[in-house]
């Protein structure tokens, strides 16, 4: 994973987001905005799911 200190360092769509990964371990790393509606996204993304089994994401068609 690309670990990372702010959204800045991310690629965009990507962006700064304290992982769980499972037995108390948390990492910062660059991934999608997590969200359950399209307005929580930053236009032109729209909340979808990207079929990888972490539910819905920020994300471009």
């Amino acid at each position: 994973a690309n670990h990372c200190t702010k959204d800045a360092e991310c690629v965009y769509p990507l962006i700064c987001v304290d992982q769980d990964f499972g037995e108390g371990q948390h990492k910062l790393v660059c991934a999608r905005k997590q969200c359950s509606k399209d307005e929580e996204c930053k236009y032109p993304l729209k909340c979808l799911d990207e079929g990888d089994g972490k539910g819905k994401a920020c994300s471009r068609k």
